[in-house]
Order: structure tokens, then C-alpha cells, then sequence
């Protein structure tokens, strides 16, 4: 059996409502070609108001692997503790940290399920369909501050030029990057227009979406990547 949007849905507020007592906000469920993942939880979190931003939740899985159903059950409550962790503003001492290993061996324990860390599915290199690209390019800044967290500011590619020093000074960054790149995954960030609204970022969230991106460099008057 392969992930389809009725099982996600169905067994998404089965779940919900049976061991995370109906607590859980809602998801936008998206499929993968991946071959490095079964299932991976996204979401962009304002810096200035540290809340996480309307819709932009999404579980992503892999439609590439054939399992038992009760195997992607498990990858789906996978991922609905990380909803839960993020959700409820839980800082866990790493990704899989100790609040995750409690609540998956409590979950284990009470509902007879068999969650694990990872879910051997052989490592390969993620694909991404054609149609995960875009035909116009997006331009993004990607700024690390001193407390050591990311963040991505989108902008007009026209608007590039006069914002280069401009928005990692208004940030307080100690480093920054700018990037190009077509793929779908940066479009889901809204333009700044005056380069004053950046997203918080997770790195293992950008980590599978950067080699897609084209690091650019500025030459004077010019931006070239």
C-alpha cells in the first residue's frame, strides 16, 4: 500500500482524536517522489511574533515505497508528535530529543503501535518531479543570527540589489547568503516588499530543498550566480 490524501485525512483525525485528544491544528498533506524519507514534517515560524504562520504546516510523504498499512500508520504518528511538539511550543533538547522518545514509547505502550526514529527505506538520494519546478526564479536571503537561529527572507528578484546589506543589517545577522532557485518549496514564503518580513527556519527543513538552490554573489553594480 502506498500514502493516498483519504488515508492521511482519515487516519490523521483518527488519531487526533483518539491519542492526541483532538488538540492537534490542522495540515496540508503534499506527496514526495523521495527516496530518503517516508514522511517529514515542514512549518515556518515568525521571528518577530515567534508563532508559526497560518498554512504553513505541511506533512510531506513519499510515494515511492509500498508498506503495510499499520507501517505508514506509524510514519503518519511519526509525524503528528513533531505537529504536537511544534504545536504546543515544547522545546525538545533535539530533534528526536527526549520529548519525542517519551511520547513515541508512551504511544507504543498505550495504543500497541510501533513507532520508530527512522524507518529504514535504503537512503537514496531524493528525486523531485519536473513539476516541483517553477518557470520563473525565486531570490531568497538566508541570515544566521548570534542566538543561532535561521531565517529566509523572499524577495522581488528587482528589489535584490537594494536590498543586499540593507536586510541582514535590519535583522542583526552575523552571516547571510543570497540564493536563487526554481523549485516550489521557497515560492511557499510570501515576498517582502519593503524587506522588513523574514520566516524562521528549521535546517533540516531547507536542507533537502538547497541543492536547488544557486548561491549568488554580488560584482559591483552586477549579481551574478
Amino acid at each position: 500500500m502506498r500514502f493516498t490524501y483519504d488515508f492521511l485525512n482519515d487516519n490523521f483525525n483518527r488519531f487526533n482524536r483518539e491519542i492526541f485528544e483532538d488538540c492537534l491544528p490542522p495540515v496540508l498533506f503534499l506527496s514526495s517522489c523521495a527516496r530518503s524519507f517516508l514522511g517529514r514534517y515542514e512549518f515556518c515560524r515568525n521571528p518577530f511574533t515567534g508563532k508559526t504562520e497560518a498554512g504553513s504546516r505541511i506533512m510531506r510523504f513519499s510515494l515511492k515505497f509500498d508498506a503495510e498499512p499499520q507501517v505508514l500508520e506509524d510514519v503518519l504518528l511519526h509525524e503528528m508528535i513533531h505537529l504536537y511538539i511544534e504545536s504546543q511550543n515544547l522545546k525538545d533538547t533535539r530533534v528526536h530529543g527526549k520529548i519525542f522518545t517519551a511520547m513515541m514509547n508512551d504511544i507504543n505502550a498505550r495504543f500497541h503501535r510501533h513507532i520508530t526514529l527512522r524507518v529504514k527505506n535504503g537512503g537514496e538520494a531524493q528525486e523531485v518531479q519536473k513539476s516541483e519546478f517553477l518557470a520563473y526564479r525565486v531570490t531568497f536571503c538566508l541570515m544566521k543570527r548570534a542566538d543561532g537561529s535561521q531565517l529566509l527572507l523572499r524577495t522581488a528578484h528587482q528589489d535584490m540589489f537594494r536590498f543586499w546589506e540593507l536586510v541582514p543589517k535590519r535583522f542583526e545577522a552575523v552571516s547571510y547568503s543570497w540564493y536563487c532557485t526554481r523549485h516550489t518549496f521557497f515560492a511557499r514564503f510570501k515576498k517582502s516588499q519593503h524587506g522588513d518580513t523574514a520566516y524562521e527556519v528549521q535546517p533540516e527543513m531547507l536542507q533537502p530543498y538547497m541543492q536547488y538552490a544557486k548561491l549568488l554573489r554580488r560584482e559591483g553594480n552586477f549579481i551574478r550566480s
